[in-house]
């Protein structure tokens, strides 16, 4: 596969109406910092049609494979703490933030994306997905491979949105597929 952020970047020149979104960027792998002036750029660049989808990564093994010294590390922490990340340096300037994996200080970040706010879609299926799509997000990808049905797994999400002051109705919800 091409590098996914590159190819979208591409893709974004080469077209006009054509939405672009990635299903998913393992969040525990990449530089908050860097992946934030990343997606604020494309979604400049391509007019605000870029949508952002991330999750913890499906393999652990694949973690390790790219941070070896980081494999004692939670993945489940490093995304909520990118998640964080992400949401302030997105949205705000002169961010500073520290966390247990994640730490900036005075960092401001512009241009910001076109988009208010800006689409993140989170996929997962953990305990602590429904919290971070309450939280932060403003999609979600529904796995297909879950057992569990669709209602009842939004029926899950309703009293985390009561709990962040959020409605069901601002969150897009998206069935997907693997490639």
């Amino acid at each position: 596969f091409y590098e996914l952020l590159t190819t979208l970047a591409y893709i974004a020149a080469q077209t006009e109406t054509v939405r672009l979104g990635t299903c998913t960027i393992s969040l525990p792998q990449r530089d908050p910092l860097i992946l934030a002036k990343q997606v604020a750029t494309l979604d400049v660049f391509s007019n605000g049609r870029f949508m952002l989808g991330v999750g913890l990564g499906a393999y652990r093994d694949e973690f390790e494979a790219v941070k070896p010294r980081e494999r004692s590390a939670n993945r489940g922490k490093m995304l909520q703490d990118s998640l964080e990340a992400l949401s302030l340096l997105l949205t705000q300037d002169k961010v500073h933030f520290e966390s247990q994996y994640v730490e900036f200080r005075g960092v401001s970040l512009n241009p910001k994306p076109l988009q208010k706010p800006f689409p993140l879609y989170i996929a997962g299926t953990t305990s602590d997905t429904l919290r971070r799509i309450a939280k932060w997000g403003t999609g979600w990808f529904l796995s297909r491979t879950q057992k569990e049905p669709i209602s009842e797994r939004i029926s899950k999400l309703l009293p985390w949105l009561k709990k962040y002051g959020r409605d069901i109705s601002e969150i897009d919800l998206v069935a997907t597929r693997g490639v």
